[in-house]
């Protein structure tokens, strides 16, 4: 931790240099009499600086940074939660508990937390602000989950990670004074989509029939899709750099997902990765229908998608992939018998309009859902709940989260 208090330190003057060359950055329209503008400009320089080092592919340099701007979210300790780093089934975790859990006979709700960061970037290191703030609100024993990387260790390298930690935890919950019974999986951004295809895991095979059931899928902003680039919400925020999870961003995060690289970024963008007659006839087109979205959240400049495109090859060789719920926890065809489930979506997020669909496709399978929406909602806001970049949404998220979770879990 001390070493990461001296990164933070370091690169400060970085950040009020690249501040003051961005002040006249422009914002989106909502945020311009928001006192969340001189943040949003902050985010767009240090973002800017990282799609530099990107570009230059200077990747793990680029690691470094994304994970030096997300340390900077939250807070960086708590008086009442103690944290360790260890391992479970051989997976790198850190356990967070209460203080007074040697002196405690009553079991406590434990809680799986799976990072965002693209599948690229975070560590425990880099949310640990955001994990000791949540397990200190709580009382909670917290295990946050350090998966592997994509850029070295693809698809389904992190999905497994997290299987593997979260089984161990299950089976030795009750070892550890925690309730098998009060569990709960929290995923944000790429990690939502972790977490969902954790818990479609947990139903599906047969082999976790003998696991405690998890009680709650806490999912922020879930990435559950890399079929469509296209959708209304990605029309509408993909080409804004000031909202900085881009459609770019997005497509360089699935790419490397995928394969470990970058190499389907273009196609991603341009939406050309799906053959014309999947973007029409198959059943992933058709849960994404574009129709499903309400017109009042589709901007003045949408466009109606045209689908007498697409590369035929590069779908054939990534259909088993891209259609695949484990991949994409959207195109699961049957979401009965999932946990309770909370959802937190954004306005002005590329994801918005893929986590409305499944929350309303968990509805109609009878999935007891809560869902949040945010007007000034970005990608990542659960992270900018405190100062130094406290957004007014990031904070009430993170109240809403809490609040819900005292009452549910």
């Amino acid at each position: 931790m001390a070493s990461a208090v001296s990164l933070k330190l370091a690169v400060s003057s970085v950040f009020i240099g690249l501040v003051l060359y961005y002040s006249n950055v422009p914002v989106p329209e909502a945020f311009q009499s928001s006192p969340d503008r001189w943040r949003m400009r902050l985010l767009v320089a240090g973002g800017d600086f990282l799609s530099g080092l990107e570009n230059s592919g200077l990747v793990r340099l680029a690691v470094w940074w994304e994970n030096i701007m997300i340390s900077f979210r939250g807070s960086w300790g708590a008086t009442n939660v103690t944290f360790a780093d260890t391992t479970f089934d051989g997976i790198k975790v850190r356990v967070y508990q209460p203080t007074n859990m040697k002196h405690r006979k009553e079991m406590i709700a434990g809680l799986v937390f799976i990072h965002g960061g693209g599948w690229i970037y975070g560590d425990s290191d880099s949310y640990h602000g955001v994990t000791v703030h949540i397990a200190s609100k709580l009382h909670v024993m917290l295990v946050s989950i350090d998966y592997r990387k994509a850029h070295e260790h693809p698809y389904p390298a992190a999905v497994d990670d997290c299987e593997k930690a979260t089984i161990w935890f299950l089976k030795n919950a009750e070892r550890l004074k925690v309730d098998p019974n009060r569990i709960a999986i929290v995923g944000e951004g790429s990690g939502g989509n972790l977490a969902a295809a954790l818990t479609q895991r947990f139903r599906v095979d047969g082999k976790h029939n003998t696991l405690p059931s998890v009680k709650l899928q806490v999912l922020f902003y879930p990435m559950l899709q890399a079929f469509d680039f296209n959708t209304p919400s990605y029309q509408q925020n993909g080409k804004d750099s000031s909202l900085l999870f881009t459609r770019a961003a997005s497509a360089r995060s699935w790419s490397f997902y995928m394969h470990g690289n970058d190499a389907l970024v273009e196609e991603f963008t341009t939406n050309n990765h799906t053959s014309s007659s999947a973007k029409t006839n198959s059943s992933a087109s058709k849960i994404l229908s574009h129709d499903k979205i309400k017109y009042k959240l589709k901007s003045d400049n949408y466009v109606t998608s045209l689908s007498n495109y697409g590369n035929e090859d590069t779908y054939k060789r990534i259909q088993p992939i891209v259609e695949n719920p484990d991949f994409n926890p959207l195109f699961c065809n049957d979401l009965s018998g999932l946990p309770q489930t909370y959802i937190t979506i954004g306005e002005f997020d590329v994801v918005r309009d893929e986590n409305i669909i499944f929350a309303d496709r968990l509805e109609e399978a009878g999935v007891a859902v809560t869902r949040r929406y945010y007007d000034k909602g970005l990608h990542g806001m659960l992270s900018y709940f405190m100062e130094p970049l406290m957004f007014t949404d990031g904070k009430q998220c993170m109240v809403d989260f809490i609040q819900f979770a005292r009452q549910h879990l």
